[in-house]
C-alpha cells in the first residue's frame, strides 16, 4: 500500500520546493571535507533533506552528526529540522519508536520557537506514524494540525501529501466515498502544479480503491502509471510501495507467476534500503502466493520469514511505548502552556500568598499551643487517674490481705478457745464421767448404761472439738510446716473416698512466711475441696517444689474438667482461691476443659 509514501516527501517540500540538483549535491559534498562547525551543520542537513529517499544510511550519519553540531552550538532551528529528517528515515527503517522519539522532539522545539513549516512537517509524521499504529484518530488529528498550517502558507506540495493521508484514514475505515474525494483533491492540486511525486500517490491510492471493488485491471492501469513516476523522481521507496501493489493485484487475478516476479523486484529494492517494514510485507504477499500456488513448504518458509521480521520490526509493546511518548509530550506541553500563563498571576498574588501564609502560621501556631495545651492536660488526667487507680487497687489489696488476715487471727483465736477452752471442759467431764462408771457408787445398771451413752457423746463431742480446731488451724502447720499439715489434710479428706492420690514434694528444707504457708494451706483445702465435690476424679497429683525463686503448687485431676469462663463468676470457691492467691502476691493458672479433667498451678515468689 502507498498510505506512508508522502511521509519522507513532504520535508522536503516544507523545506525547498525545489530540489537541489545532483552537481550542486557533488559540490557540496567537497566543500563538506573541510566544512567545521555551523557551516558544516548546514551543509550536512542540506545533502540529507536532498538525499534521504536515495541513500538514507549516509543522510541519516548526516542528519545525526547535524543534530549534535547544532545542540552544541544553540542553532535551534536547523536542529528541529534535523530531528524530523532523522525521524522519517527511522520510520522507513521500520524503527517506529525512534522515529516518534524523533518527531516528537522536532515539534518541541517548532513549536517553541514558532517554527510553522517544521511543525507541519511533524503533525504530518506523526499522523503516518499513528495510522501505522491503527490508531486513526490521532493521525486525523495530527494530519490536520498539519493541513491547517500548510493552507496558512499556501504550500502546495505539502497539501497535497496530508490530503492523500487524510484519505488514506478514511481508506482504512472502509469509508471509500470520502477516501476518493481527499485522493481526488490532491491529484487535482498535484496536476496543476506538476507535484510528481504527489500525483504517483494520487495514482496510487485511486488503484487500491478499485482493488476494494475487485476492478484489478482498472488498478493496474494506475500502479503502473504510479510507478513510471516514482522512476522518474527516483523514488526508491515509494517504487517499493508500488511494486508490491502490482504484486498484489496479480495475485488476486491469479497471475502467480507475475506477481512473484514483481514481489521479488520489490524484495530486492527493499533489502538494497534495509527497510525491514517493507521487506515483512513482501515476505507476506510472498508466502500468500505461494499458498495460493499450493506450494506449501515454500510458502510456509517465507511465512516463517515475515513473522521473525514483522516482530523485531513492530509489536504490542512498542505501541503502547508511542503513546506513553506522545501522552508525555502532551502533558510536558501544557504544563508549559499553564506555567506561561499563570506566571504573571502567580507575581502579583506572592505577596497576598506570602500575607496569607504568615496569617495560616500563626493560626498553626496557636491550633499548636492549643492542641498541645489539651494534650499535657489529656496526659495528666490519664496519669492522675492511672496513680487514682493504682492507689484503688493498692488499698483493695491491703484490704483483701488484713480481711485474710483477721480471718486467719480469728481462726487462731477461735481454734485455741476451742482446745483449751471447751476442749479441755469435754475433756474433763469425760475424765468425770468415766469415773463415775468405775466407781462403787453407781450400782445400778440401767445408770451405768446411761453414763457410759453420756461419755460416748463426751467422746465424740471432744473428737468433733478437736476436728474443728484443727480445721481453723491445723497444728501441723504451726508446729510442723506446710507438708506435713498438707498431708494430714491430704489423708483426712481423701483416705476414705475411692480416689487415688499422690503428693510429691522436693526442693523444700525450710519454713516459708507465715502468711505464705496459711494461704498455700488455704487453698489447697478449697482445690482438694472442689476435687471432692465436682471433679468426679479418680486420680489426682499434688505437687509442692521451688523453682526459680517461686514456690510452685499444683493440683492435677483426671475428673470431668469445666468451662472456667462459665463459671468463673459463679464459683464461691474459686472467688476465695482467687482471693488468697492474691493476698500472697501468687498467678494462679487453670488448664482444663470439659472431659479432659483440670490442673490448677499457683506460683508464689518467695
Amino acid at each position: 500500500m502507498k498510505i506512508l509514501k508522502c511521509f519522507f516527501i513532504i520535508i522536503i517540500c516544507f523545506i525547498s520546493p525545489k530540489l537541489f540538483s545532483n552537481s550542486k549535491i557533488d559540490s557540496l559534498e567537497k566543500v563538506l571535507i573541510t566544512a567545521t562547525d555551523t557551516n558544516r551543520a548546514k551543509i550536512l542537513y542540506s545533502i540529507a533533506s536532498a538525499q534521504y529517499n536515495k541513500y538514507p544510511d549516509k543522510c541519516l550519519k548526516y542528519v545525526l552528526e547535524t543534530v549534535d553540531i547544532t545542540s552544541k552550538f544553540g542553532l535551534k532551528a536547523l536542529q528541529a529540522r534535523a530531528f524530523s529528517i532523522a525521524g522519517v528515515i527511522y520510520k522507513n527503517k521500520g524503527d517506529f519508536e525512534t522515529s516518534l522519539e524523533y518527531q516528537l522532539q522536532a515539534l518541541k522545539i517548532a513549536e517553541e520557537l514558532g517554527l510553522k513549516k517544521t511543525m507541519a512537517s511533524s503533525y504530518n509524521d506523526l499522523g503516518v506514524l499513528y495510522k501505522t499504529l491503527g490508531e486513526y484518530d490521532l493521525a486525523i488529528e495530527n494530519y490536520k494540525k498539519s493541513l491547517k498550517i500548510l493552507e496558512e502558507f499556501d504550500y502546495k506540495y505539502g497539501t497535497v501529501m496530508i490530503l492523500n493521508n487524510i484519505g488514506t484514514i478514511y481508506d482504512a475505515k472502509n469509508d471509500n466515498e470520502k477516501a476518493m474525494d481527499y485522493y481526488n483533491q490532491a491529484l487535482e492540486i498535484s496536476e496543476k502544479n506538476n507535484i510528481l511525486q504527489g500525483k504517483a500517490i494520487s495514482l496510487n491510492n485511486i488503484g487500491e480503491l478499485f482493488i476494494k471493488k475487485n476492478n484489478y485491471s482498472k488498478a493496474l492501469t494506475y500502479f503502473f502509471n504510479t510507478y513510471e513516476i516514482d522512476k522518474k523522481t527516483g523514488d526508491k521507496f515509494g517504487g517499493i510501495y508500488t511494486l508490491l501493489n502490482i504484486a498484489r493485484t496479480y495475485n488476486e487475478l491469479k497471475n502467480y507467476s507475475n506477481s512473484i516476479k514483481y514481489y521479488k523486484i520489490a524484495l530486492n529494492d527493499a533489502e538494497e534500503q534495509k527497510a525491514k517494514l517493507l521487506i515483512s510485507k513482501i515476505f507476506y504477499g510472498l508466502s500468500a502466493t505461494y499458498e495460493a500456488m499450493k506450494k506449501f513448504d515454500t510458502a510456509l518458509e517465507y511465512f516463517k520469514k515475515f513473522q521473525l521480521l514483522n516482530d523485531s520490526v513492530f509489536n504490542e509493546k512498542k505501541s503502547e511505548q508511542f503513546l506513553e511518548m506522545q501522552t508525555k509530550y502532551e502533558t510536558e506541553k501544557k504544563e508549559k502552556e499553564i506555567t506561561f500563563l499563570t506566571q504573571e498571576k502567580e507575581i502579583h498574588q506572592l505577596e497576598i500568598s506570602q500575607q496569607r501564609n504568615q496569617i495560616l502560621l500563626l493560626l498553626l501556631i496557636v491550633a499548636s499551643v492549643i492542641v498541645l495545651s489539651v494534650f499535657i492536660y489529656y496526659r495528666y488526667r490519664q496519669k492522675q487517674k492511672a496513680l487514682l487507680n493504682a492507689e484503688i487497687i493498692k488499698q483493695k489489696e491491703l484490704r483483701l490481705k488484713t480481711v485474710i488476715e483477721t480471718q486467719e487471727e480469728e481462726r487462731k483465736r477461735i481454734a485455741k478457745d476451742l482446745h483449751d477452752g471447751l476442749g479441755q471442759i469435754l475433756s474433763g467431764l469425760k475424765l468425770t464421767c468415766q469415773g463415775l462408771i468405775t466407781s462403787k457408787k453407781v450400782k445400778d445398771e440401767d445408770n451405768v448404761s446411761n453414763l457410759m451413752e453420756i461419755n460416748k457423746i463426751l467422746d465424740n463431742a471432744c473428737h468433733e472439738v478437736r476436728t474443728i480446731s484443727h480445721q481453723m488451724m491445723p497444728r501441723e502447720l504451726n508446729e510442723l510446716g506446710l507438708i506435713p499439715s498438707i498431708e494430714d489434710m491430704i489423708n483426712n479428706s481423701l483416705g476414705n473416698l475411692q480416689i487415688n492420690v499422690s503428693f510429691e514434694h522436693f526442693g523444700i528444707t525450710d519454713r516459708f512466711d507465715e502468711k505464705i504457708e496459711i494461704g498455700l494451706y488455704r487453698i489447697a483445702q478449697e482445690l482438694i475441696n472442689n476435687v471432692i465435690k465436682h471433679s468426679q476424679a479418680t486420680n489426682v497429683n499434688i505437687q509442692l517444689y521451688k523453682n526459680k525463686g517461686m514456690l510452685v503448687f499444683m493440683v492435677e485431676d483426671n475428673g470431668k474438667g469445666f468451662q472456667l469462663e462459665e463459671i468463673k463468676d459463679k464459683g464461691i470457691g474459686l472467688l476465695n482461691i482467687n482471693s488468697r492467691v492474691d493476698a500472697i502476691n501468687g498467678e494462679l493458672n487453670y488448664e482444663t476443659g470439659s472431659g479432659i479433667g483440670t490442673v490448677a498451678t499457683i506460683r508464689v515468689p518467695i
